[in-house]
């Protein structure tokens, strides 16, 4: 063993010694410092963890984060034109990946290929926005059982695609997101619709049918969006049911994320969410 080795192990024990401290500034020091530390601190942490009291689930939290670390950097790539589209399976994998590193990509592709085959047959019979709609709602919701989790709405696995496949339940944008990226494997005229606290999918191009994966599927028509804006206190703004772009889709979903770890008042989980928010946004 190197000279090095035992300095850099007690450091680690230090390190994780003070994770329990009374200042919360020291603590955010300290699992910055096992951060940068990287790989090189995982086996202890993970001993650490391991060997379970009050401090398993904050280790827990920092191996998870570096494990979810080259996600995250791999996101940050993307995003570094900021002019440039993101494709949203690709974004949406990856900000799966960043909270949980073990997501398993093939399979997450492998789920939305099963889904669009067994919905292939019956795309023919799809020939207007409203046949498309009815399909989409008696595929995705009543036949595969896709639902919004009212119940527990702000459970972080809502926001995930590979839970949501897991678990056939979601918030809005990610139900909606199963739906696109299954539609657009079978060329489906659908279009991400990003309305104030909610989203839509719109039916053909000519924006006047919408599918709201989170109520079961259900068909709006405009008119019924633009009561809902009303309602919402925003009024009449037509620029809400104007399609956005895979970047503005993947931005929403990390805001969602920084939201749903402000409310679970996690703020390591809350400042990573929103350093990759930004890195969306190009700020």
């Amino acid at each position: 063993m190197s000279s090095s080795q035992p300095s850099s192990d007690a450091q680690v024990r230090a390190l994780i010694s003070l994770l329990d401290d009374r200042s919360a500034d020291v603590v955010a020091r300290c699992r910055d410092r096992l951060m940068e530390l990287g790989d090189a601190a995982v086996p202890m942490l993970r001993e650490a963890a391991e060997g379970g009291g009050s401090l398993r689930t904050v280790l827990l939290q920092v191996l998870r984060q570096i494990e979810a670390k080259p996600a995250e950097t791999e996101l940050c790539a993307l995003c570094a034109d900021k002019s440039a589209e993101i494709d949203l399976e690709v974004g949406a994998i990856l900000l799966a990946r960043c909270h949980d590193p073990r997501a398993d990509v093939a399979s997450i592709r492998s789920g939305l290929d099963a889904l669009a085959e067994r919905l292939r047959p019956r795309v023919p019979e799809a020939t207007t926005p409203g046949a498309l709609a009815a399909l989409l709602c008696a595929f995705f919701a009543e036949e595969e059982g896709f639902r919004g989790n009212d119940e527990d709405y702000y459970d972080p696995d809502n926001s995930f695609l590979h839970r949501v496949l897991a678990r056939r339940t979601g918030i809005p944008i990610s139900l909606s997101a199963v739906y696109l990226l299954v539609g657009r494997r079978l060329g489906l005229s659908l279009f991400p619709i990003a309305m104030p606290s909610h989203f839509l999918l719109q039916c053909g191009p000519e924006g006047q049918l919408f599918v709201d994966a989170f109520g079961h599927g259900r068909t709006l028509t405009r008119s019924d969006c633009v009561r809902f804006l009303v309602q919402l206190g925003v009024g009449a703004d037509m620029n809400f049911l104007a399609p956005v772009g895979d970047r503005v889709m993947l931005t929403r979903m990390a805001a969602n994320l920084v939201t749903i770890s402000a409310r679970r008042e996690d703020p390591f989980e809350s400042a990573r969410w929103r350093r990759l928010f930004e890195a969306l946004r190009g700020i």
